[in-house]
């Protein structure tokens, strides 16, 4: 639970925007305190680490060995006397220039300050100290238990045990630093990030003490105390250090290196100045690398590290556009020229330039890399470069050799196969000296003497800040027509993924909204960022007098010149579709420079802007208005997408206005909208009425032969230019005034609007007359609702069931109508019509509608008091069945049925008819009944 206290407590104050300052003092950071726990456990402790920023407030070396030097206090003569002998100073004396050989000090004031720490050997104190500062130490917590305490092998129990030798005391020496720390903090140095140091000198130090080679061991001893704990001190472990340290001749002192070599204990790193300890293997890595320079015929400089590039800030901070130049590393060859032709041109609205360091290897091609900077400064061929000779060009070339060596070893040497230690320790070493190559070039950068045609001068020396203004220079010319947009979010080539959502958002209330204030956008997610600081600060979406919004034409000049680039691109297509891909190409193209980034949402603004000449596109099909499908298809593949200008037939064609007016006139309530009098926007008015209308005239032939030429006409539009200037003209005649051509428009619209609701009226007449009911009803429809609530899930029929539960609810309306004439064409959809489908629809209204009657009686469902089934069962002398009759009598027929009834009654009671006479009769009506039947059905 605490973990997630302080989480949320963290993140509670960083909300604050600075209202609230949580400050908590530890001894060590959270992650040194949670070392070893659980790895669940250490990394819930590293994400509260995440949430804090750790202020270390930590003694200088130099402080603490004041520190140390205050606390040992001596007060014997002798020893006094041998604290300022020449064997003690001589011992500071070389440990001082060890350091100074290494990093820049104050030699004297160091020397003064390690002269107090007498009995500690100086080379102890320095360690001490280092120990002090490592993740398992704490502070000058740890200096104090060393000196105060009577740990095992400390400085007090040496105290203890050591006495004066002819009035001299031998010093607490490294190698007794080791023992110490073997015996009270290996536990913590095996679970600390030195381990693997630690664990190998342990089994380097129980190999020798095993042989009883004290000299070497102590060596050892030296070496991985110096390997762990100098770091940032200066202390190397060279072999003048190591001669005195141990106190032994230059003779003997080789002899004890060459042998622990030759067993892979120790190895000689020439950057680092210091033997070091080996991996624990027996590959000797320094044999294989010189025998891999001995076969290094060539140097490939591609394998150089190249810089992080020159980022060109200035430019950056005005305009909000990441710019930037590579650094190059170069040889110099007769073709040096040519490579730099080709960097060159190879620059772009990004990357807007390169500074080119050239490397020689010998006294002639320093000449030779001389003149091309000249050449450079003195032409305008190379307007983008800026060069210079590398001066420390030997050293840099020695490393990339050992480089090379190193990496054709871990490639090509087999005995790394089976040997993870020499690996491990060839590895090592490679990111050791790529790390050291990096810094030699970065300083170089710094000390080269440049040339361009962008400095004052040439052979001007510039640090990172100059370079970096340099480059600033160079983008400001790159890209002159770039325009200001201070939002990281999408001001780049490759926003994230979370940007990507906020365009995508954008782009939909752009095309779907764009009338409402703020695009609909409601409080301040991250499309209202972007929304604002592009859309409104260019003035691209603006209200009218009327408070109506619109996309209209940038206000900033540097957008204005982006819009005229696509003005330009689309002018001279004359009429071609130009894809969105073009205009984004010319656009990050200088000197517009426009991000990736921005490409879709400037894309929209634009053709809205132009929404009345500009004809949109998807795989060129033409799309009527502008829909959100655009979107993702800019986003994904923007070569599918185009647009086309539409206004240079117009004047050719002047029916088409009033085709506007008729349209208008005709269809400006369905429209919702005005149409402006642009062909575009008529063709887009057009086509949008017509797919406005039941897609079922799409595939219906009940039409007369104009009206079905005008459908096809319509439905294959996918051109404006081609629908009102080409295919539309073949629809009347050439010699008909304006008037009467577009009356034929109009008239084949209106027998396509009127199509559907025929159909509509016709099932529902058919749906009252065959479910009988009064043709006097005020409202048919309730009638049919409430019979069907009452016979749902009576009639035993599913197919049945499934007729009566839509008309449970139906109102005889369009959208219920489609619905019923679906489940009666097989649960076809309304777009999948044919003519055939509502042929079946009608005759299964027949069917269903006396399976209905016939429900209501069998279910005795008392929907209405005149219900009555009948029926008649004859047989005449010539059949050989009998004849069985039903019929139904509802409120609709009931009347006129009673009526005839009448009449046969009076007629067969004057006519003075017995029963039998009377039954008779009717036999025979029946008779002549299915008789009539029959022959109906033989014609048919």
């Amino acid at each position: 639970m605490e973990e997630y206290f302080l989480q949320q407590l963290a993140e509670f104050v960083n909300r604050t925007n600075g209202r609230i300052l949580l400050v908590g003092m530890l001894h060590q950071s959270f992650t040194a305190y949670a070392r070893q726990a659980t790895a669940k456990t250490h990394n819930e402790w590293m994400k509260i680490q995440g949430r804090f920023i750790d202020f270390a407030i930590t003694l200088s070396i130099e402080e603490q060995i004041y520190l140390i030097g205050q606390v040992i206090n001596i007060t014997n003569k002798q020893l006094e006397k041998q604290k300022n002998d020449d064997d003690f100073l001589d011992q500071i004396r070389s440990l001082v220039a060890n350091i100074a050989n290494y990093r820049q000090i104050n030699s004297e004031s160091l020397t003064e300050l390690l002269s107090g720490v007498f009995p500690l050997h100086p080379l102890v104190a320095i360690l001490l100290c280092k120990l002090s500062q490592k993740n398992f130490g704490q502070n000058q917590r740890s200096i104090f238990s060393f000196l105060m305490s009577s740990e095992s092998n400390g400085f007090g129990y040496y105290l203890k045990n050591t006495t004066l030798d002819k009035d001299k005391v031998a010093l607490f020496k490294p190698h007794q630093f080791w023992d110490y720390l073997d015996s009270n903090l290996n536990s913590a140095i095996t679970a600390s990030e030195y381990s693997k140091q630690w664990l190998l000198s342990q089994t380097a130090v129980n190999r020798y003490e095993g042989l009883d080679e004290e000299v070497k061991v102590n060596l050892i001893k030296i070496v991985a105390l110096i390997s762990i704990f100098a770091d940032g001190t200066g202390v190397h472990a060279s072999s003048e250090l190591l001669k005195i340290l141990l106190d032994i001749s230059e003779d003997q002192l080789s002899k004890i290196i060459k042998s622990l070599e030759s067993a892979s204990i120790i190895f000689y790193s020439k950057f680092k100045q210091s033997y070091v300890l080996s991996e624990g293997s027996d590959f000797n890595l320094n044999d294989a690398v010189r025998e891999q320079l001995q076969d290094l015929d060539s140097l490939p400089f591609e394998q150089l590290e190249q810089f992080e590039p020159i980022v060109a800030k200035k430019h950056y901070q005005i305009t909000g556009s990441l710019r930037w130049m590579e650094v190059k590393l170069l040889p110099v060859t007769d073709e040096l020229e040519e490579t730099l032709l080709a960097l060159q041109g190879s620059i772009n609205s990004s990357l807007v330039g390169y500074f080119c360091l050239l490397i020689p290897k010998d006294d002639e091609e320093v000449l030779l890399a001389t003149e091309v900077c000249k050449e450079i400064d003195n032409t305008d061929d190379f307007n983008n470069l800026v060069v210079a000779v590398l001066d420390s060009h030997t050293t840099i070339i020695d490393m990339l050799k050992d480089k090379i060596a190193l990496s054709n070893i871990l490639r090509n040497e087999e005995r790394l196969l089976n040997d993870k230690i020499a690996r491990q320790e060839t590895e090592g070493r490679l990111v050791e000296i790529k790390d050291a190559l990096g810094n030699l070039l970065d300083k170089s950068l710094n000390a080269s003497k440049w040339y361009s045609k962008h400095l004052a001068s040439p052979e001007t020396q510039l640090n990172r800040f100059k370079l970096s203004a340099l480059a600033s220079t160079i983008a400001d010319k790159q890209v002159t027509q770039n325009f200001i947009c201070n939002n990281e979010l999408v001001n780049r080539n490759k926003p994230s993924p979370s940007a990507k959502g906020a365009i995508r958002e954008l782009l939909k209330r752009m095309i779907e909204r764009s009338e409402e204030e703020s695009l609909g956008i409601d409080k301040f997610p991250p499309e209202k960022g972007v929304y604002e600081s592009i859309i409104v600060k260019n003035g691209l979406h603006k209200a009218d007098s009327d408070g109506n919004y619109y996309f209209s034409q940038p206000d900033d000049i540097q957008l204005k010149a982006i819009w005229k680039c696509a003005d330009d691109i689309i002018a001279e297509a004359k009429g071609d579709l130009v894809t969105a891909k073009e205009i984004y190409e010319a656009w990050q193209a200088p000197p517009y420079g426009v991000k990736a980034g921005l490409h879709e949402i400037l894309y929209i603004a634009y053709i809205l802007s132009r929404h009345s000449d500009l004809a949109n596109y998807i795989n060129g099909e033409y799309k009527p208005s502008v829909q959100y499908l655009l979107a993702e298809y800019l986003i994904k593949v923007p070569a599918d997408v185009g647009v086309r200008e539409v206004s240079f037939l117009e004047g050719v064609q002047s029916w088409i206005h009033v085709l506007r007016d008729r349209l208008e006139e005709e269809f400006g309530v369905r429209l919702n909208t005005k149409i402006e009098d642009e062909p575009l926007p008529i063709a887009q008015a057009l086509v949008s009425i017509f797919y406005s209308l039941h897609p079922w005239i799409q595939r219906t032939n009940n039409l007369s032969p104009k009206t079905k030429q005008l459908r096809d006409i319509l439905k294959k539009a996918n051109d404006p230019n081609q629908l009102l200037f080409d295919d539309l003209p073949k629809f009347f005649n050439a010699a008909d005034s304006d008037d009467a051509k577009v009356e034929k428009i109009i008239k084949g619209l209106r027998e396509l609007d009127k199509v559907y609701p025929d159909l509509v009226s016709e099932i529902n007449m058919g749906l009252q007359n065959y479910l009988k009911v009064k043709e006097d009803s005020i409202n048919p429809y309730s009638e049919i609702n409430k019979r069907s609530e009452a016979l749902f899930g009576k009639s035993g029929d599913y197919l049945l069931d499934a007729f009566i539960a839509r008309l449970v609810k139906y109102d005889g309306s369009m959208n219920d109508a489609e619905s019923l004439i679906s489940l009666l064409a097989g649960n076809k959809p309304s777009k999948k019509w044919i003519d055939q489908d509502i042929i079946k629809a009608k005759q299964r209204i027949a069917t269903y509608g006396f399976q209905f009657l016939e429900a209501e009686v069998n279910a005795d469902v008392n929907a209405s008091p005149d219900r009555q089934k009948v029926g008649v069962i004859t047989k005449s002398l010539n059949a050989t069945t009998s004849l069985v009759k039903e019929a139904h009598i509802t409120s609709k027929n009931v009347k006129i049925i009673n009526d005839q009834v009448d009449q046969i009654n009076k007629a067969t009671k004057y006519g003075k008819l017995d029963l039998n006479d009377r039954v008779a009769v009717i036999a025979k009506l029946l008779e002549a009944l299915h008789d009539e039947e029959h022959s109906e059905k033989e014609e048919s």
